[in-house]
């Protein structure tokens, strides 16, 4: 052993520095304080750590031989035994020191959850407060966010990605599977390269498809000729009340038609829609049904959207109190897409539903 700085022990009397007789030093050989008797007997000052209820190892063999495991395992209590390492306040949990760099990461949010050990940038923990974070460059940066997996952004409150690759950016989304994208409020994505990027959109899995921004649609691919959404499917659910014999356009959410809230095509593309139209009374029970299947493209521009042919919704069933109710299908060219009309009735109050099929939808 080396030597550092000597102090004789004589009673109580202040330490003065020695070389010789009991003395304090550091030990070169354990980096620990040791102290030295007269007899010249070494004994570390350092004892083993006990900490009441833990037992605390170091594996080395078999499967840990080449990365060693340092343990601390609960004991002393029931057969049946909790462990709890908990922060103090309104502190996170996490599991690597924040030090502002992609090592450590930024610092974590207001009793945040972050397990992730890997980062490209400083940015990918669990920023926003009580988010939750587990798995490789991920990052949940909104409040109650929740990112588990590779590569998940979630920036947006109470939104979570499980998988790989996902975005979301949409107010209380959710995706899972690859390379999905949430950026509606309340949207869902599944599957690969899907897009919802529509308030409450939703594409339950596949391969490439996307909502087109419109309020409440489903969409379905199984892939692409180039782009996504390309060659898919969408289903709509539309709606409009009405209590007199004005015409009046149906649309996702129930408002006032846009481009948001309607089968709107982009330019260079065809799409058969099929559907069906019920209508009913609630005063007198009187109601309605129709069917019908559109085929409906457009060029470059809202203004060249066009029927390719006329649309006749079929009637299947109608009571005599309805004789008058109506139904259109046409082309919006203010918007670009399919518009879905109705025409009721004076002084009756009705409720006009519509399922709608997007079921062919080409593009380029």
């Amino acid at each position: 052993m080396s030597w550092f700085t000597f102090y004789e022990i004589t009673g109580a009397s202040v330490p003065t520095p020695a070389t010789s007789q009991a003395s304090i030093f550091i030990n070169s050989a354990t980096g620990q304080p040791s102290y030295k008797d007269d007899t010249g007997t070494v004994t570390s000052l350092v004892g083993a750590v006990s900490i009441t209820g833990w037992t605390n190892s170091l594996n080395t063999s078999g499967v840990n031989a080449t990365t060693n495991v340092s343990c601390w395992l609960a004991s002393g209590g029931s057969t049946n035994q909790a462990a709890c390492i908990q922060p103090k306040g309104n502190g996170p949990w996490l599991a690597q020191l924040p030090d502002g760099t992609a090592t450590g990461g930024d610092a974590r949010g207001v009793q945040a959850f972050d397990g992730q050990l890997v980062r490209s940038f400083a940015s990918e923990v669990a920023q926003g407060d009580q988010s939750v974070l587990l798995g490789a460059y991920s990052r949940a940066g909104a409040m109650a966010a929740v990112a588990i997996g590779y590569g998940n952004v979630v920036n947006d409150q109470y939104g979570a990605s499980v998988g790989g690759t996902g975005n979301i950016s949409g107010y209380c989304a959710f995706s899972t599977g690859l390379s999905n994208v949430s950026q509606g409020q309340y949207s869902f994505s599944a599957g690969q390269g899907n897009a919802a990027d529509a308030e409450n959109g939703w594409i339950p899995g596949g391969l490439g498809a996307t909502t087109r921004g419109t309020f409440g649609a489903g969409a379905r691919a199984s892939g692409f000729f180039v782009s996504q959404g390309d060659c898919q499917d969408r289903v709509f659910k539309f709606r409009v009340a009405t209590s007199n014999a004005t015409q009046a356009t149906s649309t996702t959410n129930g408002a006032a038609a846009s481009t948001t809230n309607q089968i709107i095509l982009p330019d260079g593309s065809a799409f058969v829609v099929k559907g069906t139209i019920n209508v009913r009374e609630a005063a007198t029970g009187d109601s309605s049904a129709w069917d019908f299947t559109a085929y409906i493209k457009r060029g470059a521009g809202a203004g060249t959207t066009a029927m390719v042919a006329a649309c006749t919704p079929t009637l299947i069933a109608q009571d005599a109190g309805a004789a008058t109710w109506a139904v259109a299908v046409d082309a919006d060219t203010t918007n670009g897409g399919l518009r879905c009309r109705v025409t009721g009735q004076a002084s009756h109050d009705l409720k006009w539903s519509w399922s709608i099929y997007s079921c062919n939808e080409v593009v380029g």
